[in-house]
């Protein structure tokens, strides 16, 4: 008999053992649930047969139990538009000349310095853009991991890092060398490329990987 907690992790459960907790959710006893794993079984033998089924077919299904069977099609689809689910793009690194002049109108009137993350795929599509730190970078209390491990969920191929000057000076630090550099190493152990590390001023940028600071292992051009 089901319980309220999984026996396994969900997706180590096989089909049978799924739709026995759907239809154990939905107050079916033993032998009900067996009658229905059954039914579904004799219109959809396996997972391909009910991805090929047609909307005759899944309404026939349907129309031996609507509420419950209604709702278990319901919740397949659910999960099938949760699974091939994409990130939404928020644009296109094309260069880096481009891509600095943007950033200096989006950082220059920042009044505290800020560390931002720019995860991409492999196109240099914009899959995200996250803020990871705020204040100064020499007393910051960021972890590279805090930046590789946002890139992983993401699946990201590579990603670029943006800090600003509030002083208005582009020019990198000591720092901003040493940190950029440490994460470009790091991502040779996750397989992701930093790509490049800008420093953003009130009316200019700094690329490390221009001007040969970071052994950056690609460009963005």
């Amino acid at each position: 008999m089901m319980t309220e907690n999984f026996v396994a992790p969900v997706n180590e459960l096989s089909m049978n053992e799924l739709l026995d907790q759907y239809f154990w959710s939905h107050g079916f006893e033993q032998t009900a649930r067996e009658r229905a794993i059954a039914e579904f079984f004799k219109y959809f033998p396996n997972e391909l047969a009910y991805q090929q089924a047609d909307y005759q077919r899944l309404q026939a299904f349907i129309a031996i139990n609507p509420n419950v069977y209604g709702s278990l099609v319901a919740t397949i689809e659910l999960g099938k538009r949760i699974g091939n689910a994409t990130p939404d793009i928020l644009g296109q690194v094309l260069s880096s000349k481009m891509f600095g002049e943007q950033l200096i109108k989006e950082m220059h009137m920042l009044s505290q310095e800020q560390l931002w993350l720019y995860s991409l795929n492999a196109k240099h599509e914009i899959l995200a853009k996250d803020i990871i730190h705020i204040g100064t970078l020499s007393t910051c209390p960021f972890h590279p991991r805090d930046i590789f491990r946002r890139a992983l969920q993401l699946n990201a191929e590579s990603i670029v890092i943006v800090h600003n000057h509030p002083s208005g000076q582009a020019q990198p630090s000591h720092n901003d060398v040493v940190l950029s550099q440490r994460l470009v190493n790091c991502g040779q152990l996750f397989n992701i490329a930093v790509l490049d590390s800008f420093v953003i001023g009130f009316h200019e940028y700094r690329s490390l990987r221009e001007e040969g600071l970071i052994n950056a292992a690609t460009s963005l051009d």
